[in-house]
Order: C-alpha cells, then sequence, then structure tokens
C-alpha cells in the first residue's frame, strides 16, 4: 500500500466537513444562527483594551444550559445571572479579573473557583471563561450577578480608569471578527515543528501522557496532527464564509501537515507509527 492511499481514510474525515455537499446540507441552520441576534456589551479604554461582556446562554445544537452548568458548579442562586468577560488588546494590564458596575445600580463580581477544586472543575471553567489559552491579545473570566436593565451601561471597574461599556446587539459573525485572531492563538497554542506536524518534544513534553494509557508519545505525532488538520481547514472554511480572517493561512497548515505525514509512515506494517519518538509503535 502507498503511503498516499494510506492517508485517505484520514484526510476523508477533515475533507468532508469542507466539502460542497456538507456546505449544502447545513446552509440553512448555519445562515439561520448567523443572522440570530446576541445580547453584549462593549467598550475600548484610551489605551487601546477592548472589553465584550455576553450572557452564557446555549447554543442551537447545545444539550446544556452553560449558566446552569456554572451556577451547579458555584452553588449559586438560580436567579443569578452569569456573564463572559472577553478582554482583547489587554498588553500587561494586572489585576484584570474586576468586578462591572451598572448605572442603575447592579453589580457583577468575578466568580472565583474554590480552593481545591478538581481538575475537571478547572477545565470547565477555562472552557467557557475563555475558550483559548489566555494571553496578552486575549483573556476571559466569568462573572456573576444581578442587573436591573438589560440595557443599562456597565462599567469595567479598573482603577485606573473605568471602561464604559455600551448595550449593544450583534450577530455571529461580526462576533467572529472579534474572536478569530484569539482562536488563531488557540491553534498557536499546539507546538509544532517546521514541516507542519504535532510535535511533542522529548526533553520537555507538552503532554505527558497519551491518549490511550500514561505513557508519553513524543515526537511527531499522527492523531493529533490530523486533528490540528481539521482544526485548520474547519477555520479556513469559517473564514471564507464569514468574510474575516486568513483563510489561505489556515490552508497553509493543512497542507503542510498532509505532505508530511508520510514521514509516519511504517513500509513493513503498512500503517502510520503513533509518534517516531517514545511510543514509536502501530495503534
Amino acid at each position: 500500500m502507498r503511503p498516499t492511499r494510506a492517508l485517505l481514510p484520514f484526510l476523508a474525515l477533515a475533507a468532508a466537513a469542507c466539502s460542497p455537499g456538507s456546505v449544502e446540507a447545513e446552509r440553512d441552520p448555519l445562515v439561520a444562527e448567523a443572522a440570530r441576534l446576541h445580547h453584549a456589551w462593549v467598550g475600548r479604554g484610551e489605551d487601546g483594551v477592548r472589553v465584550v461582556v455576553e450572557p452564557l446562554q446555549a447554543g442551537p445544537a447545545a444539550a446544556l444550559d452553560p449558566a446552569a452548568r456554572v451556577r451547579e458548579d458555584y452553588g449559586l442562586a438560580s436567579d443569578l445571572g452569569v456573564y463572559r468577560v472577553l478582554l482583547r488588546d489587554a498588553g500587561d494590564v494586572r489585576d484584570w479579573r474586576l468586578p462591572l458596575r451598572s448605572a442603575d445600580g447592579g453589580r457583577l463580581e468575578p466568580l472565583e473557583l474554590p480552593e481545591g477544586a478538581p481538575p475537571r472543575l478547572r477545565l470547565h471553567h477555562a472552557a467557557v471563561a475563555a475558550g483559548v489559552p489566555q494571553d496578552g491579545g486575549r483573556r476571559g473570566y466569568l462573572v456573576a450577578g444581578r442587573l436591573g436593565d438589560a440595557d443599562a451601561v456597565l462599567h469595567w471597574e479598573r482603577p485606573a480608569a473605568a471602561v464604559e461599556l455600551r448595550p449593544r446587539t450583534w450577530t455571529a459573525l461580526e462576533r467572529r471578527d472579534f474572536l478569530e485572531p484569539a482562536l488563531r492563538r488557540g491553534l498557536d497554542h499546539t507546538r509544532r515543528a517546521a514541516n507542519g506536524l504535532v510535535y511533542n518534544p522529548p526533553e520537555a513534553p507538552q503532554c505527558p501522557y497519551g491518549f490511550t494509557d500514561t505513557v508519553a508519545k513524543t515526537g511527531h505525532l499522527l492523531i493529533c496532527s490530523v486533528l490540528y488538520y481539521d482544526d485548520c481547514r474547519h477555520m479556513a472554511d469559517a473564514c471564507r464564509r464569514s468574510h474575516c480572517g486568513d483563510a489561505d493561512q489556515y490552508d497553509g497548515r493543512a497542507n503542510r501537515v498532509r505532505k508530511s505525514l508520510p514521514l509516519l509512515w511504517n513500509d513493513d506494517a503498512g500503517m502510520f507509527w503513533a509518534a517516531d519518538r517514545d511510543c514509536k509503535q502501530i495503534d
């Protein structure tokens, strides 16, 4: 079996999500979701920091209400509002997990993880609050409280100079204009070799365990590279359909993975290695 033929089962998973037929099948729900208006508060500080506050709400296909899940995890009252605060271009702003107050006297306080919180709760908190690794470009945290008027102006209470946040409605596409660069940084958090494959260095593994056991897979990684390929194809597709972001960059990343996967091919077995350093085996 030639390596290029062996790639097909893996690449088909990613290609199916971007095929014309797949897009046609999803066109109506995607258009409906793109047109749906979402409530948020948006503002910009004099130093360029941008702040967005949005209520946690379930998406059209969500099985659970994320706000209800957060209330359960933190033991909050059922009538308490839960919101996500997103910061962009915050630079070296310190003490950025700040409360917010509204013009009508309402107040939203940052949610702090309970001491000794289990890993599941910490991971869930990080995913809901930010969705991507927090860095100088984008940060996120959760707040909870009661707002008397959804159209009231909010203030992000930074000691130096509070940032005024005005209510607005925007579509998912307008929101994506705000988020896409941060999603790219999420992909950048995954360590890759110059050839484009996901790489876990043996001397200092970014991930110290395997996906089937506690033994780390190091060197070039097969499954992680295929998943990275899939993510890049989805991001390229989203950029083109929303007319924002750099679709060519995501295409380039996906193409480098596709061209480099044969490095993990084992001719004798007619299959791929799971990794090419530690745990170099056929899975």
